[in-house]
């Protein structure tokens, strides 16, 4: 008779420990796919930016881009165009 309380006390013991990491798995795993479908998401973002940031280099090298830049910041011309004067800057 001991013997059988014995036995069903330790499958009782068995059995909440599977239960428990059973748990503990499917809780790590949802974890874990959150945290993954974080990271995809910060990815894209980052590599849309990359990209952005690879255009821009690639169009500084060419001439248009270098006089755009210096028109924009030094207020630079031409020979014979006529300087605007923004009045809101």
């Amino acid at each position: 008779m001991k013997k059988f309380k014995l036995r069903k006390l330790l499958f009782a013991i068995f059995t909440v420990y599977i239960c428990f990491m059973l748990v503990h798995q499917v809780t790590t795993f949802i974890r874990i796919n959150k945290d993954m479908k974080e990271i995809k998401s910060q990815l894209q973002v980052e590599t849309e930016e990359n990209e952005k940031l690879q255009d821009e280099v690639n169009m500084s090298s060419s001439d248009l881009f270098i006089e755009k830049k210096a028109r924009e910041n030094s207020d630079l011309i031409k020979n014979g165009e006529i300087p605007v004067v923004d009045g809101n800057k």
